[in-house]
């Protein structure tokens, strides 16, 4: 009988535990998601600035498509060069600048912002706009003169100045004229200075108590020659295109709307009063968008009178400037590929010369750049970088690059496991020598070398922790000091095998730096379960419960969710729980100014069931009811109590020599 009883209790403990595992509630942080994003090796970067005089030379790398510079730090609120060239000179007066270029691939894409310098520069030997008061006497004031390159004309920056009390300007002279060199549309190895060019002026103004005058300034511009006797303006007395239509209403401008296959218009051009410059009938060509048209018309006088069409021909070109593949004939890129990742990492084998690559564009339109499709690229030992440029049929390009590594050394002398070695088993950010959440995309494995992370705002120089594959490799940490916000800064973490020196490989993190978040100030709790309790009820804004333990439990499983993600929860008197204890549960807000305490009172325990009476009764019920079913069925049942005695009696025995001995 003891036997069935234990069996009984077994399967009762494997179903209760069974229903637990079935109502179990699982947690996860909706926080720790996984952001996949290319990362963008070789990209343009600024590598040296220097002035000479009212000239600052910038020196880049990579491809760039612009430079921006300005004199607050920040790219979006300086004045942007759009260039090409690894070397650029732009025209500044004295001040502090910030420089920045921005990467071709990035500003097709929209994925990074432009790279600033590492350093502000300080110009000196440029010009600057003096501001004196209270002068007496004679006093040598410094302005800067523009000229502007678009219309060939100057202008003359101010200041401030005044005399003392009393004194007026008794004279004034041009000691310093730098403006003074005929248009300053001076070049660089081709490259015309863009914008405005800043040149030095310096005045000696007299202050005095004599017959004062009122400053001037010099003009090197020669004025405009005298017109003559008055004629009258040339005029247009008809204007017509075609295509198109166009309602002449004697105005000087007009737009126009023709279709996308229209690829030139004709217009008519007449005037009672003067001629038509360059004929009355003409053709022109047009461009997609927006096209201007200038018809000029001179008086007898040689004055210009013009118009202006601007004709929109419709650009329902295709934009799609995508990939559907990219592959090579030899090693696999990493990550696998898809349209929209721009970038790639390719490991080729130590002797590897040449690789075939392959790619099928995703609009039939669009078309290869020359030079940047499908083709055999010749590598050497090392890095390697190979673009491929789609250039839609509206003409935007994208940029696809593989940056193909190939081995330095024979690897062939280590084995077919070769492909095991100098691999990373994980890596970890540490911030004050603890570790840090992050966020890392795509999620790691030891055969995928790139990789993107965000990290707090409050981490402006990152420690991260490899831990190698295989005891004894060597793994060397690169990069991560000095992060700035919301710029990708590239990590990499370069393993050497220990059994194999001659293999090496480079993981690359790409680590952006989250711009600060306002913390929160809320501590409360939203919602609050306790497991095994259905009973207790959460309610906001109640501090205080009232609590009975279950038989035999000593300390509560809380489930906590509170109302910001920021806020943190600490638990006291949560152990060796009895009638009369009391749990408190303080939660702190995420800028640790504010508090909520919650308390938990324990009122007492519930009463357990007998479960070995019960299964007496049980048992006692069963055999009433057999003897009541048996005396029905007429059978007669004889109980030898003399014999249950003895039996009973035999077992004290045996529990009495049990004792004794």
């Amino acid at each position: 009988m003891s036997k069935r009883i234990f069996k009984f209790l077994f399967v009762l403990i494997v179903f209760c535990c069974c229903v637990s595992v079935a109502n179990a509630k699982i947690y996860i942080d909706d926080s720790d998601y996984i952001k996949t994003s290319g990362l963008n090796y070789g990209g343009a970067s600024v590598t040296n600035v220097t002035v000479q005089g009212n000239i600052m030379t910038i020196t880049s790398s990579g491809n760039v498509s612009a430079y921006y510079v300005g004199t607050e730090n920040n790219y979006s609120k300086a004045t942007s060069y759009s260039s090409s060239s690894n070397t650029y000179h732009v025209s500044v007066k004295n001040g502090t600048y910030y420089v920045w270029v921005q990467d071709r691939n990035s500003a097709a894409t929209g994925s990074v912002a432009p790279i600033k310098y590492k350093n502000p520069v300080t110009v000196t030997t440029s010009c600057s706009n003096d501001n004196f008061s209270g002068v007496s006497g004679a006093k040598d004031v410094n302005r800067c003169g523009v000229y502007d390159v678009a219309t060939g004309k100057y202008n003359y920056e101010t200041g401030n100045f005044s005399c003392a009390a009393g004194q007026t300007i008794v004279a004034k002279e041009v000691i310093t004229n730098n403006c003074a060199q005929g248009k300053m549309s001076f070049a660089f190895a081709g490259q015309r200075l863009e914008k405005q060019i800043y040149c030095k002026l310096t005045y000696r103004i007299t202050c005095g108590t004599g017959g004062g005058q009122t400053p001037v300034n010099p003009a090197p511009n020669p004025p405009a020659p005298d017109p003559g006797p008055s004629v009258a303006a040339a005029t247009l007395s008809s204007l017509s295109v075609n295509p198109g239509s166009l309602n002449f209403n004697g105005s000087k401008t007009y737009n126009v709307s023709v279709g996308a296959d229209v690829g030139s218009i004709h217009v008519s051009a007449y005037s009672n009063n003067g001629t038509v410059v360059n004929g009355n009938e003409q053709d022109f060509a047009l461009n997609y968008g927006n096209n201007k048209i200038y018809i000029k018309v001179k008086n007898s006088a040689g004055n210009i009178n013009t118009y202006t069409i601007v004709v929109n021909r419709d650009d329902s070109r295709s934009q799609i400037n995508t990939l559907s593949n990219l592959t090579t004939s030899i090693g696999t890129l990493s990550p696998a590929f898809s349209s929209e990742n721009t970038t790639y990492s390719l490991t080729l084998p130590y002797g590897t010369k040449s690789i075939d690559v392959n790619a099928v564009l995703t609009d039939g339109s669009a078309h290869f750049e020359e030079g940047f499709g499908p083709r055999t690229v010749n590598v050497d030992q090392g890095n390697n970088i190979i673009d491929i440029r789609v250039t839609s049929a509206r003409g935007n390009t994208l940029y696809y690059t593989i940056n193909a590594y190939v081995d330095t050394y024979d690897t062939s002398s280590c084995g077919e496991d070769r492909d095991s070695k100098a691999l990373l088993k994980s890596f970890k950010f540490l911030f004050d020598d603890e570790d840090y959440d992050y966020d890392l995309a795509p999620e790691f494995k030891e055969d995928v070398f790139s990789y993107t992370a965000k990290v707090p705002y409050k981490i402006t120089n990152l420690i991260v922790d490899p831990k190698t594959k295989e005891e004894g490799d060597v793994a060397e940490v690169l990069g991560g000091s000095n992060l700035e916000v919301n710029i990708e800064q590239e990590v990499s973490i370069k393993v050497k095998s220990k059994t194999c020196p001659n293999i090496e490989r480079v993981y690359h993190i790409g680590v952006t730096r989250l711009p600060e978040q306002q913390l929160s100030s809320n501590p409360e709790i939203d919602t609050m379960t306790i497991d095994n309790h259905n009973e207790f009820k959460f309610e906001q804004n109640t501090e205080m419960y009232d609590l009975k333990l279950h038989k035999g439990e000593s300390s509560l499983v809380f489930n906590v969710k509170t109302e910001d993600d920021g806020t943190s929860c600490i638990f006291e008197g949560n152990e060796n729980l009895t009638a009369g204890s009391k749990i408190k549960i303080e939660c702190t807000s995420e800028d640790g100014e504010n508090t909520a305490v919650y308390t938990i009172n324990i009122t007492g325990v519930e009463k357990g069931t007998n479960i070995f009476l019960i299964i007496i009764i049980i048992i006692i019920v069963i055999f009433i009811i057999i003897y009541l079913i048996l005396r029905l069925l007429g059978y007669k049942i004889y109980f030898n109590f003399e014999v249950i005695g003895a039996f009973f009696r035999g077992i004290g025995e045996k529990i009495t020599n049990i004792f004794d001995k």
